[in-house]
């Protein structure tokens, strides 16, 4: 009995969001949807996580469902993705567009996601149902037979492309400043530059204590995380004169024995 109450809860929850969140169903964002006819036939898929290259998928993120090459709903993110927020993120497949008809029962889905942080729009997912409700969709194809379906899924997009962070610092801090800092593609090409502080020199860049380049400006082709050290060394005091009409106080330096002044 519990069960069955379980049930009708549910069941009136994805009533009332489907009534109140459908008029919100077309995106303006990097997948063009021309919307949906609401008192059709609906998929609705609650999101209880997804990822994308292994990251959690956040706001302004956005997944897609198709049937072939038909667009046939989509979801921009306002949120990470959890089994405690799934009814909040849901994401409704049309059996009847703006245009025409919409997904066909029993044809294959396939999901596309679009990375907003980095640009990207996903080339492979897996999905994982919630098998919880026994009335929910579990199937492989678009819902069957089934009037009102609904599932819950945990998906998992991925690009084929890895992303590194190139980090750089100045040893010392007060001997000079870096540039190139960021999150670059495998296989690309970033370029570190250091800014030499008057009174100091440029050494080096240094990885973990190697030296890698001797030249302000390092170019080399990024394939994992990364820290550069630019290294600089004191090289003379930068004064900036003063006013020989005030006091001031003359030293006189001697040599020592066996040295001499340079």
């Amino acid at each position: 009995m519990k069960i069955f109450y379980k049930n009708c809860l549910l069941l009136i929850m994805v009533f009332l969001l489907t009534m109140v969140f459908l008029p919100q169903a077309r995106s303006t964002g990097h997948f063009v949807f021309e919307g949906g006819d609401p008192s059709a036939n609906l998929w609705t898929i609650y999101i209880a996580g997804a990822e994308f290259d292994g990251i959690g998928m956040e706001a302004g993120d956005e997944i897609a469902v198709f049937d072939g090459d038909l667009l046939v709903g989509v979801i921009t993110l306002t949120q990470v993705c959890t089994p405690d927020n799934q009814f909040e993120n849901f994401l409704i497949a049309y059996t009847e567009l703006v245009s025409g008809p919409g997904y066909v029962e029993g044809n294959l889905f396939t999901f596309v996601a679009w990375d907003e942080s980095v640009g990207v729009e996903s080339t492979g997912f897996t999905y994982i149902f919630d098998d919880t409700y026994p009335d929910a969709w579990v199937g492989d194809t678009f819902p069957i037979d089934v009037d009102g379906p609904y599932s819950m899924v945990t998906f998992s997009f991925t690009t084929g492309i890895l992303y590194y962070n190139v980090t750089t610092e100045a040893n010392p801090p007060e001997g000079g400043t870096t540039t190139g800092d960021g999150v670059y593609e495998e296989g690309t090409d970033a370029t570190v530059i250091a800014t030499v502080i008057a009174g100091y020199e440029f050494i080096d860049w240094t990885v973990e204590g190697v030296q890698v380049s001797t030249e302000v400006s390092y170019t080399f082709t990024v394939t994992d995380n990364v820290t550069l050290i630019a290294n600089f060394t004191f090289s003379h005091f930068n004064f900036e004169g003063g006013n020989a009409f005030d006091s001031y106080w003359t030293i006189y330096i001697t040599e020592a024995t066996g040295y001499s002044l340079e």
